[in-house]
């Protein structure tokens, strides 16, 4: 089991490295380890994102090092004890990896990042979390808030 699941959202691989990216530099610095299992290939667009954003002040080489690569089911044997496990992909991949992983015990938190086409599905997410991870960092969702009536304003939309 986990302490902790997270959850964010993200339109695109520049949106996701902006929220994701200070997150993982921040648990870097507190020496936590970190564990990516992406449906796509990321390695490509986080090297050119952290060449190309000069004000964004992180570990780098450490963040580029994590592992952006498509993570296949046969890798998922990997010992998760004490880590920070970051899923990124759609609703259906991050649901499957999710029913593996939470078998696994002794997980220090789960960062799911959904890759949002539209925004139906939002509300439905959210739902399932307490805490969420936006470009404002991370922040505890009050079901009987501000937060709740944006949930309920968004499912009247649909």
């Amino acid at each position: 089991m986990y302490n902790q699941k997270i959850c964010s959202f993200h339109v695109s691989d520049l949106h996701l490295f902006t929220v994701v990216l200070p997150y993982i530099n921040e648990k870097i610095k507190e020496e936590k380890d970190i564990v990516i299992i992406s449906q796509k290939d990321l390695s490509l667009e986080v090297k050119k994102y952290l060449k190309n954003v000069k004000s964004f002040e992180c570990e780098r080489e450490k963040i580029i090092s994590i592992g952006w690569r498509r993570v296949k089911e046969e890798q998922f044997a990997e010992d998760f004890s004490g880590k920070t496990v970051i899923v990124i992909g759609s609703n259906d991949f991050i649901d499957e990896v999710n029913k593996f992983i939470d078998t696994k015990i002794g997980i220090y938190e789960i960062v799911n990042c959904y890759n949002v086409e539209s925004g139906n599905q939002i509300a439905s997410i959210v739902e399932k979390y307490d805490m969420l991870l936006n470009t404002e960092g991370k922040f505890r969702i009050e079901k009987n808030s501000q937060n709740a009536q944006k949930r309920k304003t968004i499912k009247s939309q649909l």
